[in-house]
């Protein structure tokens, strides 16, 4: 889950000032005066950071690390009874920061700060400040960590659609956190890489290594979860659907063996937020774990009267794709600069 801070940070913001180097984290354990317990010990609480480390090393290309300090455990000031009746979701983090303070550990003097406890009644698992400082998890789970921080880096939800008509507004429903295959949708459990479209924002996927289609044509895309960005190479595609949306294509090693390669598609923002909407290639069903459209099966547009449609790229012994697009405007397809 995500708040928005009280004072936003601009992605463009976050993505020079915020999500490259070495990041410092304050990790700090807490109990309850009613609940003693140590939620989580210092050597487990370093190795959830160490996995969190390697995500967003692997994620940023190897442009982000994490360098976390672990808190002896503090007692917060009040019950857990008390924050559990209490509407400000994030108190125990304030007040968590405040007890790491007086223990020596100043919160201003860190990248990044989160608070660990077990779980607060009625309260969700995990909670981030979107573009801003500030994570409470409850739960030992790599990719619940990596959420939240995500949130951190300005990042919202990866959700997904079941439209029955691909691109066609109003035609299924939309599903927060429903994205399978990324973290800022279902988090725990496994950690699948954030999508083309977010690692862009967050200034890991270089403009130059998104291919702005304006034309019809054949178009190769190398896997976005790559270990690196090869210059020359395209990570994702980018169209305009119209004034609003833009779509963005990719595909992921992780997705492709030797005989299943696909790709995945999303709606965007075309200008000022940074939501994606996964596309669902089998609406019929109700799961998204079978969004990604495979080898041969054609994505349309009615509305652009397009076709999308990718297959192995036959000179590669990598996880690459070639992607046709193809659409009978006469004004092919028109893409935004950057």
């Amino acid at each position: 889950a995500g708040k928005p801070s009280a004072a936003r940070r601009s992605i463009a913001k976050a993505a020079t000032n915020r999500t490259r180097g070495t990041k410092s984290v304050l990790f700090i354990r807490v109990n309850f005066p009613d609940s003693l317990q140590e939620p989580i010990s210092v050597n487990d609480a370093e190795a959830l950071m160490q996995g969190a480390d390697g995500f967003f090393r692997r994620n940023s290309y190897d442009a982000l690390s994490l360098k976390a300090t672990v808190t002896p455990l503090l007692t917060l000031p009040q019950p857990k009874s008390w924050y559990a009746a209490q509407s400000d979701d994030f108190r125990p983090l304030n007040d968590a920061r405040a007890a790491a303070e007086t223990a020596g550990y100043l919160p201003v003097a860190y990248d990044l700060a989160c608070m660990f406890s077990t779980s607060i009644p009625g309260k969700p698992l995990g909670l981030g400040y979107i573009g801003g400082k500030g994570v409470l998890f409850h739960l030992n789970d790599v990719g619940v960590a990596c959420h939240e921080f995500g949130h951190n880096f300005g990042l919202v939800h990866a959700d997904a659609s079941h439209e029955t008509a691909p691109g066609q507004l109003g035609t299924g429903e939309v599903v927060e956190y429903g994205n399978p295959f990324d973290t800022m949708g279902r988090g725990w459990g496994e950690q699948w890489d954030f999508n083309a479209f977010e690692k862009h924002l967050l200034g890991w996927l270089p403009s130059s290594a998104v291919q702005q289609v304006f034309t019809n044509g054949v178009y190769r895309l190398e896997p976005s979860d790559a270990a690196d960005v090869v210059d020359g190479a395209k990570y994702a595609l980018r169209f305009k659907k119209d004034g609003m949306r833009d779509y963005w294509v990719e595909t992921r090693r992780r997705l492709n063996g030797s005989s299943n390669h696909s790709v995945l598609v999303y709606q965007t923002a075309a200008a000022g937020a940074n939501f994606t909407r996964l596309l669902d290639a089998t609406p019929e069903t109700s799961t998204f774990g079978d969004a990604p459209f495979l080898a041969g099966q054609a994505m349309f547009d009615a509305e652009l009267g397009l076709k999308l449609l990718a297959w192995p790229s036959a000179d590669s012994g990598t996880s690459a794709v070639d992607v046709l697009v193809q659409t009978l405007h006469q004004l092919v397809i028109e893409a935004e600069a950057g």
